[in-house]
């Protein structure tokens, strides 16, 4: 059973206490500098900022409630991946009685760049990858402000991929269990609440505007008047409700995890030591990493060295970006679907083994032959991305085409870990979002 409110689910029950924990070592600190335990100066230095981090997550876990008490009713729900700062914002409006700009406001968060943005992480979820066609389609029509057309093929896509993920029934059936036992989205006054609203019966024809996606009154032609912004809009907002529930299902969070079992004093006494060691090896190793940031500068490149690299992998350093995408590059050529899903980060579908991901490598890259290729250009972004730009030529069935694609690159460990590019711990992997370029 999902808590009352959804500042009491567990992931912020766990944050809450995971800092009164963490407060509670200000109390040791003192004691364990007279020791020489621990750098005392040090671990309060970082405590002091615990009361205002308090404050913060309080706030922030206060959020959803408030805004699912204001908007639920008018067709929008907090979740997960909502900008906090524009719940904020809408909320405060809201209590001043400014309904209209409360509602305008969360209209000019879902502009078809953001929507765009957010898209990406809907790839890497199989129920809408495999709806991505589809999804292009809806946003270059709601871009085009065409939401007549847009608006039913979103209510299309939202049922069918509820229905691939419940495995029996779409979103709008009454008894899809659309629940999370730690979710946001999938809290009992989230999803199920906007089903009940947009599923509600539309039993006669007419040509009032409407304000809400009603799947029945558009789908059946009853709602004539319903092609506008604030129809769409919500019914983007579902679709990345429906994608947050889904990433919550992929992390367990569907039913509550069994209860901790009490800890003795020596139990708690012990882990609060192990604490206290890991705190000071993490200060060191987070000292290190500091002064390495501080000294990092972006590689420079002539043009004439970026297109030798093309020729001959022995042109390029070991562990480096470049190397990586040119090592895909001869993956792709040779069609080894293999290696190619060993050189893509897994992101949240973390899951999956490496011949289920070659699988669906295969199915993605198997009608696109790639015949030549040449770096032309490499950006170091940061100290752990980078980007390696590539014009290649590949067939697509009889024909040739020539794009410049664009690899972006994360320096992580197997476990989704980022570090400092050269670490030992790390290597370079690569997102996925430069096969929709070639598509």
């Amino acid at each position: 059973m999902s808590s009352d409110r959804i500042e009491d689910i567990h992931s912020y029950k766990k944050i809450k206490r995971d800092i009164k924990g963490a407060k509670a070592l200000a109390t040791f600190a003192e004691f364990g500098s007279k020791i020489g335990l621990v750098d005392g100066e040090g671990l309060m230095k970082e405590l002091a900022q615990l009361n205002e981090l308090e404050e913060q997550i309080i706030e922030i876990s206060k959020l959803p409630d408030e805004f699912n008490d204001l908007f639920s009713e008018k067709g929008w729900i907090a979740y997960e991946s909502m900008n906090t700062t524009v719940m904020k914002v809408a909320i405060q409006l809201m209590k001043q009685g400014e309904e209209e700009k409360a509602e305008n406001e969360l209209l000019a968060y879902y502009t078809g760049e953001r929507i765009k943005l957010k898209m990406i992480r809907l790839r890497n979820i199989p129920e809408f990858m495999k709806r991505h066609s589809l999804l292009q389609v809806a946003h270059e029509e709601y871009v085009n402000k065409k939401y007549i057309t847009c608006i039913p093929l979103l209510l299309m896509i939202i049922d069918g991929v509820v229905n691939d993920i419940d495995k029996n029934k779409g979103f709008f059936t009454t008894n899809v269990d659309l629940h999370a036992w730690d979710s946001i989205a999938a809290h009992q006054n989230g999803l199920t609440k906007l089903r009940d609203i947009f599923n509600r019966g539309r039993k006669s024809t007419t040509t009032d505007e409407i304000d809400m996606p009603y799947r029945n009154g558009i789908l059946h032609g009853r709602d004539l008047n319903y092609g506008n912004q604030k129809v769409a809009a919500k019914a983007w907002a579902l679709m990345f409700a429906i994608q947050d529930w889904k990433i919550a299902l992929n992390k367990g969070k569907k039913n509550p995890i069994p209860k901790e079992p009490v800890k003795s004093f020596k139990e708690n006494w012990d882990e609060l030591v192990q604490t206290i060691d890991s705190y000071e090896k993490n200060r060191k190793e987070r000292e290190e990493q500091s002064q390495k940031v501080s000294k990092w500068k972006p590689r420079e490149f002539e043009i004439e060295d970026i297109h030798k690299m093309s020729g001959d992998l022995s042109d390029c350093d070991e562990n480096t970006p470049e190397l990586k995408v040119l090592e895909f590059l001869q993956y792709w050529k040779k069609k080894n679907y293999g290696k190619i899903a060993m050189s893509i980060r897994k992101g949240m579908l973390n899951d999956k083994s490496i011949s289920e991901l070659a699988g669906e490598y295969r199915s993605k890259l198997s009608g696109y032959e790639l015949i030549d290729y040449e770096l032309v250009e490499i950006k170091d972004e940061s100290p752990v991305i980078s980007e390696v730009f590539v014009k290649a030529k590949y067939k697509v069935d009889d024909s040739e085409k020539e794009k410049k694609l664009k690899f972006r690159l994360i320096y992580e460990d197997e476990q989704g870990n980022i570090y400092m590019r050269g670490s030992k711990e790390g290597k370079w992997m690569l997102f996925d979002a430069f096969i929709y370029e070639i598509f």
